[in-house]
């Protein structure tokens, strides 16, 4: 199967009956582009209402609503774990969320919150368990982007 150069170079064989759409690079970059802007404009106002956030400029907000991926769970779904290796920092934009600590409950998250910051911040496992009330979108930053965006938010 041909990748990479060949790929490129147009050099692409179908082994069944196939269907192959095609776009040229003008708009696949203005597609991209509007695409990016949109969600950009949608993290940054989410950015807006958290608390913790509500001090930065529109160009520290931006520089974090770029790293920013989505990620969804269902009622009942493990968000994060007590114990493990934590390599995110999570922000609820939708839905409810409960911490606890062993058996007992130590935190209520809303839309705004966030949790996971302190193992990214002591490299330690996570401190709670982190489990979805009712169906959740979360936004994440992972390591490597939060020591990038920590740098820029700080310096």
């Amino acid at each position: 199967m041909p990748f990479g150069k060949d790929l490129l170079a147009g050099k692409c064989m179908a082994v069944t009956r196939s269907v192959l759409w095609g776009m040229d690079r003008t708009t696949f970059r203005a597609i991209l582009m509007h695409t990016t802007n949109e969600k950009r404009q949608l993290y940054e106002n989410f950015l807006q209402e958290v608390p913790l956030l509500k001090t930065l400029n529109k160009y520290e907000r931006s520089a974090i609503a770029d790293v920013l991926q989505g990620q969804y769970f269902e009622k009942g779904q493990d968000i994060i774990v007590e114990g493990q290796c934590g390599d995110k920092l999570y922000f609820l934009e939708e839905g409810e969320a409960d911490a606890k600590a062993g058996q007992k409950l130590t935190m209520k998250y809303r839309r705004g919150d966030y949790f996971g910051e302190l193992a990214l911040l002591h490299d330690q496992p996570r401190a709670a368990t982190v489990t979805a009330v009712t169906q959740c979108k979360c936004v994440t930053i992972d390591r490597e982007s939060f020591k990038v965006v920590e740098i820029l938010v700080l310096a």
